[in-house]
């Protein structure tokens, strides 16, 4: 269990994102995994497996989330997209764009 620092270190639009894929997919990460895959740090491919299967159903709103409160970048995250997504896939698009 996080003690308290690692918790507060833990943006909450991060810690949405792992619960979300919990409840969804049942990739149960924690939120401190899910922040290293996001960041390009090494990570386990359960957590690689959960960022790319939370990019492919999460609302713009929530990936941009991710960005603002800086555990990520819309680079990062695009060259994620591109390796796991279509390339129709709108938040695939969506990252490009954005990326750019």
């Amino acid at each position: 269990m996080p003690d308290q620092g690692e918790r507060e270190a833990i943006p909450q639009a991060v810690r949405f994102a792992a619960r979300h894929m919990a409840v969804s997919s049942r990739r149960n990460v924690t939120p401190a995994e899910f922040m290293r895959a996001i960041a390009g740090k090494k990570a386990s491919d359960a957590a690689q497996r959960a960022v790319a299967a939370f990019l492919n159903e999460a609302d713009p709103a929530e990936i941009a989330d991710l960005v603002a409160c800086g555990a990520t970048s819309f680079v990062r995250l695009s060259g994620i997209a591109s390796r796991t997504l279509p390339p129709s896939h709108p938040n695939r698009v969506y990252l490009e764009q954005l990326a750019a």
